[in-house]
């Protein structure tokens, strides 16, 4: 089997248009998200705890976001807490285990003051957006994105877009507090 790859020329042209669409929300996007990190306590600088793995979620989220990957914005921020949020705990000196179960190291952070009830209850609701898009869903099910489309009456990518604001916000606005913040 063979594939015919367009010349250079043709590539750029597709690429351009691919850039050319979609531009205004885009930049829509970017100006949200550049307002919200600026209404953070600490605009300036974030101690990622969590490695290598916190650092490509935080900005592989970011970027998501603003090129209208919404599913891939939910995916990482939630990435981007368990990493963090077990970083931390670690670093803390909990004992969470190879593989921690994400709920545990919640419940430790909660104990030690870092997260609310309410902060809590945020990163669940993150978790419940992002698990029909990480599990397969029967469309019996209550979760599934089709079900979703017709309970809210929107079309799916327009709650998804909804859901990565929620989340990205709900990441920046996490970021912003101590031990955080920096």
């Amino acid at each position: 089997m063979f594939s015919v790859v367009p010349p250079d020329a043709e590539l750029a042209r597709l690429l351009m248009n691919e850039l050319a669409q979609g531009f205004d929300g885009r930049m829509t996007r970017l100006r949200e998200l550049a307002t919200v990190e600026a209404e953070s306590p600490t605009p300036n600088g974030k101690l990622l705890f969590g490695g290598v793995a916190t650092v490509l979620a935080y900005e592989e989220a970011r970027s998501s976001f603003v090129h209208g990957n919404f599913a891939a914005t939910i995916l990482l921020t939630q990435m981007l807490l368990e990493h963090l949020l077990s970083g931390y705990a670690s670093m803390a000196g909990e004992q969470l285990g190879r593989k921690p179960e994400f709920k545990d190291t919640l419940s430790r952070c909660e104990k030690r003051g870092l997260l609310s009830t309410g902060e809590v209850a945020d990163i669940r609701k993150l978790i419940a957006l992002r698990n029909p898009l990480l599990h397969y869903r029967d469309t019996d099910d209550a979760d599934h994105l089709m079900r979703r489309s017709i309970r809210e009456g929107q079309v799916a990518s327009d709650f998804c877009e909804d859901d990565a604001r929620f989340a990205i916000t709900l990441i920046t606005r996490f970021l912003g507090k101590r031990p955080f913040a920096v």
